[in-house]
């Protein structure tokens, strides 16, 4: 007898295939009785290895075990007199051949990724994996099998590469120009797979060509879409670079901050410092992350217009 019987299943993507085996059994031979016919009582124990191809190579993601509930045959009475042994391996090759004859078929449909079980610990979100594996294996296997153990790699917990945000969109309004780009983004995802997330943005004034100011700051965590649990990162990129970037930043001309020196000559009369200045215009005016800081650079024309604020 094999130490285990591997089970044919279907693959939606061959990137992520997954694996199933049946790795052992538990059966009990019952006698017949006074108004019983012999019966054999039994469950099998099942290996299921989420896998994905690295380098033409299949290396684990998660692997779960878990025992399917109980089920029984029947025997003839003229089958009474059998040794556990032979039922044992009678049930053990009627396996082998075919799951269907034990109502065991339900595995071949054991596709993690085409259940939507993510692939990586990043796109599981905040969500529990129980909670994708439950919701996986009770639409496959229903009510035939129990309680599960699983165990993650790190090949799972490893953040994947990501693909780089790059948007940007410029103002220009006399002398002036304005320049916001996105640099990075933060992201969860509920339970109703809802994405939300949060922007990295910059946004630098110019005059003349030469920069007056750069802040930068992160937005508040807001609706973005709702999507499928792989390759979450990459369906976010690809929301974002369809989406006008006004839509997600409510990016406006910034010439109105400060477009002169004599613009500069009255902030700096009210205020004890430029940046500071800068740093609460963005808080007030724009969704930022309470959280986090607003970062202000000041450039060459700032520092120029400093020194000659000075000489008056």
């Amino acid at each position: 007898m094999n130490d285990y019987i591997e089970v044919k299943t279907s693959v939606e993507n061959p990137e992520y295939p997954t694996r199933v085996r049946i790795i052992g059994f538990d059966g009990t031979f019952e006698h017949a009785g006074d108004y019983s016919a012999p019966r054999y009582d039994f469950s099998v124990q099942v290996e299921v290895r989420y896998n994905k191809v690295v380098n033409g190579k299949e290396e684990n993601l998660i692997t779960c075990t878990f025992w399917t509930t109980e089920d029984h045959s029947t025997f003839s009475y003229e089958d009474d007199d059998l040794d556990d042994d032979s039922v044992d391996d009678w049930f053990w090759e009627g396996l082998s051949e075919d799951l269907s004859f034990h109502d065991l078929e339900c595995l071949e449909n054991l596709d993690l990724y085409a259940l939507d079980v993510p692939a990586c610990e990043e796109d599981a979100g905040y969500q529990d994996m129980e909670d994708y594996l439950t919701k996986a294996f009770d639409k496959c296997l229903g009510d035939h099998y129990e309680d599960y153990e699983y165990q993650c790699t790190k090949l799972f917990e490893q953040r994947p590469e990501h693909k780089p945000i790059e948007k940007e969109l410029t103002f220009e309004k006399g002398v002036c120009r304005t320049v916001w780009s996105l640099e990075g983004v933060d992201f969860e995802r509920d339970y109703e797979d809802d994405i939300k997330a949060a922007f990295y943005v910059s946004c630098c004034l110019y005059i003349q060509d030469e920069m007056l100011f750069c802040a930068e700051f992160k937005t508040e965590m807001d609706y973005l879409m709702t999507a499928a649990p792989h390759d979450l990162h990459h369906q976010i990129v690809k929301k974002v670079e369809k989406t006008d970037f006004q839509e997600l930043v409510s990016a406006e001309d910034e010439s109105g901050v400060c477009n002169s020196f004599e613009r500069y000559a009255e902030i700096m009369q009210e205020n004890d410092s430029f940046e500071e200045y800068i740093a609460d215009y963005f808080k007030n005016e724009y969704n930022y992350d309470e959280y986090e800081d607003v970062e202000v650079t000041l450039g060459d024309l700032a520092e120029k217009w400093e020194k000659d604020y000075e000489n008056i």
